[in-house]
């Protein structure tokens, strides 16, 4: 196990040049033999002189610490029976093992894996835009019905436009050509307007925003509207994950989003 060499010479571990500089001068003060002739100051004299090499050199100050946090971390004591020796051989030993750890704790395959779900989930968010600046398709609501549970949906043929505008729906009676908008790939709901009849507008002023005598309103829930912020994120961590991040560990964790941005977008697609 290795020493601590920063007790050795009564410092804590964040200490600085200059403070290792006088902690090791006021120690050779006591413990030199020339001063002290003790067997046991001799042997003290020998481990600040070595705790002082070690420390000194700012490479082999950052060798050793790593080196000796990863003994804790990665490794048994047992490990490291062999005490250091002024080349710091052991501690270059200890810094490749922790740096192979790190880049082995995922497959090549489990890596290679996760950059192509990060690919394939960019590629599926691309699409989902595509699908929503494409020119919308218009479907006219003749005979419809309203439902009622915890939102308003208005059904027809082929349409289900969940509502939370109460607004909306109140003035549906003073409202005609009712028409839905929807996406031209996947059908997926927009926005829904109605033609006001010119004669009630006024009646309607105080509590419904009339446009050139047009009411809209948007689905309470969708993944276009309400949740946009879905395929935003999903492109982007994908993105990142599949195309731009190199560390294996990132990659992996990207793909973890992306499959949990993907089946949330796929939820509120179908829903």
């Amino acid at each position: 196990m290795l020493r601590n060499y920063y007790s050795d010479l009564g410092l804590e571990k964040n200490a600085g040049a200059e403070e290792i500089k006088k902690a090791y001068r006021k120690l050779a003060m006591i413990f030199h033999p020339d001063k002290n002739d003790t067997p046991l100051a001799r042997q003290r004299f020998n481990q600040i002189n070595e705790a002082y090499q070690v420390l000194s050199d700012a490479e082999k100050k950052k060798e050793y610490d790593l080196a000796y946090q990863a003994q804790f971390m990665f490794f048994s004591a047992t490990a490291y029976d062999v005490k250091p020796t002024a080349n710091q051989h052991v501690y270059r030993r200890v810094k490749v093992k922790v740096r192979s750890s790190k880049k082995n704790v995922y497959s090549k395959r489990a890596i290679l894996w996760a950059k192509w779900i990060n690919r394939i989930s960019f590629f599926f968010a691309i699409f989902l835009f595509v699908d929503a600046l494409l020119p919308s398709r218009e479907i006219q609501l003749e005979n419809f019905k309203i439902k009622h549970d915890e939102l308003i949906h208005i059904i027809a043929a082929d349409v289900d436009f969940p509502l939370s505008n109460q607004e909306f729906i109140s003035s549906m009676r003073w409202s005609e050509n009712f028409v839905v908008y929807q996406t031209p790939i996947l059908g997926t709901n927009l926005k829904m307007k109605a033609a006001v009849n010119p004669e009630i507008q006024l009646r309607m002023a105080a509590w419904v925003t009339v446009d050139n005598f047009n009411i809209e309103a948007h689905p309470a829930y969708g993944i276009y509207t309400a949740f946009m912020f879905a395929p935003i994120m999903l492109l982007i961590f994908s993105f990142v994950g599949g195309f731009k991040e190199k560390k294996s560990g990132q990659i992996v964790d990207f793909s973890i989003i992306a499959v949990i941005m993907d089946l949330y977008t796929l939820y509120f697609l179908f829903v």
